[in-house]
């Protein structure tokens, strides 16, 4: 069994999560072509994470214990973000009206270091309430109509010296 899945694989996935779709249902939620889609969904019978019944796919929870470390592998998921931010950087640089990034270099005392962290558990907080709020009042969501979003930060010199390592 390979040891993590695609991009495409896992936005799949996301959205079979919850639901039982036909072929044409998965296209529009996915955005992929009928070909790749066909492709994926193959592949996810094979490693027994997706069942089809009839016409329509859904996730196979019976057999979750097999595939949910293939799913939650953190080489996978670290893959996936790469792909993702590499992604997001080259519609960036096409000037796609969608796509946002900023980047500062900001040396920041302790006390500046810590509103951050309040910062980014605001996002964190956000999120769950816009989550919490999608349960309580479900809305037709497209899958590949969701936002990505990256935030973060990390000392400059512990940055740099990963890079180097990996080099």
């Amino acid at each position: 069994m390979e040891q993590s899945l695609l991009v495409i694989e896992r936005i799949a996935l996301e959205a079979l999560e919850g639901r039982t779709l036909n072929l044409d249902d998965l296209k529009s939620h996915t955005g992929l072509s009928h070909s790749i889609l066909t492709a994926v969904l193959h592949n996810l019978i094979e490693r027994g994470i997706v069942t089809k019944r009839r016409d329509y796919f859904e996730i196979n929870w019976e057999l979750k214990a097999q595939w949910l470390p293939l799913v939650t592998d953190k080489e996978g998921v670290k893959a996936e973000i790469l792909e993702l931010f590499s992604s997001l950087l080259n519609e960036i640089q096409r000037k796609s009206g969608s796509a946002h990034l900023r980047i500062q270099k900001i040396w920041l005392d302790k006390n500046e270091i810590d509103k951050l962290k309040i910062k980014f558990q605001e996002i964190e907080d956000f999120i769950k309430n816009v989550k919490e709020r999608r349960k309580k009042k479900p809305i037709k969501e497209m899958t590949c109509d969701r936002q990505v979003l990256f935030y973060g930060s990390g000392c400059y010199d512990d940055l740099v010296k990963n890079i180097l390592k990996a080099s």
